[in-house]
């Protein structure tokens, strides 16, 4: 559904956000200043004329003035000048019948105090209040005046007009003003400024466009077949996968605290602290056997964390079994080749002179011969991967006159694929190593024997030949990786693997030395 209204970015969005705030702040604190200033100015103003007022109301001058015949000449040249002095709007007195004494208009001298809030006054009372005079609206204090023996004789008012004093709040105000117009300009630059820093820091990607990046991310990720698991420079769990989750025996419902031992039991923290990459490495993670890839998360010059794939070597071996069992159909059928284009000349050269009956009983003695082999090897042992290897290595040891030979008596039971990839691992080297140790003698009859048997709960598997025996010099490191008779580069791995894929059966393996060797495999049955 097409939007009703473009979408605004991010950075607008962050512009107007953070200039509403600075706007809605400075105005609320130019109110509350306002607000402050005119209470103050209201409050000293209020002191002031009281002050005034009190002073004013015992001066002896004033007081002695009222038992005069007009008092008024007296007293109104004293409030002027006292009035201008203190820069106030006005300062009246007038006695106990609200008669003026003084005023800032003589004319009004005489007549009644007007403003309806002396009457307190007039009994005593001094106070501060507002109220509207001859002049305007005013704040004005009440201040009785009495004579030596206390009597009240009169009353003093001092005044501020309000107009005065919200002029002096606006002129105070102006400046408050500026500020808050200054701040907001400062604000609003800041908000751009951040808006810029934002959208950088996220390569100018809008909230939508992040959302989609994460979801794909989390799709490509879960769908990648690898275990992946990163964590942060302190340990701390970012990233697992669901591939991951399955190696690591991880429960959906478990929480991020509760895997706090992740980074540790894959050893990242290492990884972390050194810096240092770690490849293929192979590691026993919740009773399997995973091939791990350790590498640092490295920001500018700073590690910041470290990310493990994961995989799952009886995955790999399986794989590597099945590789190894095409590789053996390719030989088989390259050796059957030589050997069925050796057995097509016979039979054409016997068609050629004629001798059709040998022909045809040759043909018969070699398929009979070779199908009989297969039907017997087929009974006795089970996982077609293991039999295709071995017709594989058996015509391919026939090729360059060694003979394989099966005990009549193997037997070979059916198997779980992880360890029939190991099996094909360990027969597969076992014989190819006895091959290539044969090839090099010069001896007439040079012979393999194999072996399978099953009792009381192990498979014993037993590979020997009659070649010449092991190199005392390499007998003690036999089975360590890179250790080899040939003398050539990439070699020494076929004894090593096989060591590998025994041990993780949970089995062992023996060499025998008499008249040739015999490397002698058990591998219990409940690992099958």
């Amino acid at each position: 559904m097409r939007e009703k209204f473009p979408r605004i970015s991010l950075g607008l969005r962050i512009a107007f956000l953070i200039t509403g705030v600075i706007a809605l702040s400075v105005i609320l604190q130019v109110f509350a200043a306002r607000t402050f200033i005119n209470r103050y100015i209201v409050g000293s103003g209020s002191d002031k004329v009281m002050s005034i007022a009190k002073e004013f109301a015992v001066d002896l001058d004033v007081i002695n003035a009222f038992s005069t015949d007009e008092p008024q000449y007296i007293i109104q040249p004293i409030a002027e000048r006292v009035r201008e002095f203190t820069k106030t709007s006005f300062i009246v007195v007038f006695n106990m019948d609200s008669v003026r004494y003084s005023h800032p208009a003589p004319s009004r001298i005489g007549k009644r105090f007007i403003g309806g809030d002396e009457e307190r006054a007039l009994k005593g009372e001094s106070y501060v209040s507002i109220a509207r005079g001859t002049l305007t609206t005013s704040l004005r204090s009440f201040m009785p005046i009495r004579d030596e023996d206390g009597v009240q004789i009169g009353v003093v008012s001092v005044g501020l007009n309000l107009d005065d004093l919200a002029k002096e709040t606006e002129n105070i105000s102006e400046i408050i003003y500026y500020i808050g117009i200054v701040t907001l300009l400062v604000g609003v630059a800041g908000a751009i400024v951040l808006t810029r820093n934002i959208k950088k820091s996220i390569f100018g990607l809008e909230p939508a466009e992040i959302a989609t990046l994460l979801k794909e991310r989390d799709v490509v990720i879960s769908s990648v077949k690898e275990g992946i698991v990163a964590v942060d420079e302190g340990g701390k769990l970012l990233l697992m996968n669901d591939s991951a989750k399955k190696l690591l025996a991880v429960q959906g419902d478990e929480s991020p605290s509760d895997l706090s031992n992740i980074s540790s039991s894959l050893c990242l923290q290492s990884t972390i602290i050194e810096g240092v990459a770690s490849i293929d490495e192979e590691m026993h993670l919740s009773g399997k056997e995973v091939i791990i890839n350790r590498i640092p998360m490295v920001s500018g010059e700073k590690v910041i964390g470290a990310v493990a794939t994961l995989r799952d070597r009886s995955e790999m071996k399986l794989l590597a079994g099945e590789l190894m069992a095409v590789r053996q159909y390719t030989a088989a059928l390259r050796a059957q080749k030589h050997e069925f284009m050796n057995k097509l000349q016979v039979v054409s050269g016997l068609l050629q002179i004629g001798q059709n009956a040998e022909a045809i009983s040759y043909i018969k003695s070699t398929v009979s011969k070779q199908q009989r082999l297969v039907d017997t090897l087929r009974l006795t042992i089970k996982p077609v991967e293991v039999l295709a290897l071995i017709f594989a290595k058996m015509d391919e040891a026939h090729e360059i006159g060694i003979e394989i030979n099966i005990n009549t008596d193997s037997y070979l039971p059916a198997m779980n694929s992880s360890s029939t990839a190991a099996l094909i691992t360990i027969i597969g080297n076992l014989l190819q190593n006895s091959i290539e140790a044969l090839q090099k003698l010069d001896i007439q009859k040079k012979k393999i024997e194999l072996s399978f048997s099953l009792r009381m709960g192990w498979l014993e598997c037993s590979v020997s030949d009659n070649g010449g025996g092991i190199d005392p010099g390499l007998r003690a490191n036999l089975f360590k990786q890179g250790v080899s008779s040939k003398g050539r580069e990439h070699m020494g791995m076929g004894l090593y693997l096989v060591k590998r894929q025994v041990e993780a059966l949970g089995g062992t393996i023996e060499l025998c030395e008499t008249k040739g060797v015999e490397m002698i495999v058990r591998i219990p049955e409940a690992a099958l």
